[in-house]
């Protein structure tokens, strides 16, 4: 959800609501500045698909974790500021430099976007790290 501090912050899930719908996009960010009430997001069946979709990440971690493969948990980390997302952003990259096999919850963010993909997953592809990179894995039913 658009977050406006000193500064407007995005995520990628805002760039897909504004695409769906511009003018939804409008009312939250209206809602971020205080000219108006939050729209009530309320659907049983959106909460249901939601809960839904986190089991199935929490099953997914725990395969991973059987699997023998290092996890770096970062899920309880927050970024709800911009200091807790340049902390979970540096959280991040540190787990990377450190050639762990997956990085749950971990978060990117530039200073107006911010993203926190579901996993990270190394690969053998040179990077700035080393001989390895990462690539995102997003968790969907």
């Amino acid at each position: 959800m658009l977050q406006l501090t000193d500064r407007l912050i995005l995520s990628p899930t805002d760039l897909v609501g504004f695409l769906a719908c511009g003018h939804r996009t409008r009312l939250e960010w209206e809602a971020a500045r205080g000219l108006r009430p939050q729209a009530f997001d309320g659907d049983p069946v959106l909460d249901l698909v939601s809960r839904k979709g986190a089991e199935h990440e929490k099953r997914y971690l725990a395969e991973l974790r059987a699997g023998g493969l290092e996890v770096v948990d970062l899920s309880n980390l927050g970024n709800k500021t911009i200091d807790e997302s340049e902390a979970a952003e540096a959280a991040t990259v540190a787990a990377m430099r450190d050639a762990v096999d997956i990085v749950y919850q971990g978060v990117f963010f530039d200073g107006r976007w911010r993203g926190r993909p579901d996993f990270l997953r190394k690969v053998q592809t040179p990077s700035a790290f080393g001989d390895w990179s990462y690539e995102a894995i997003d968790t969907k039913l």
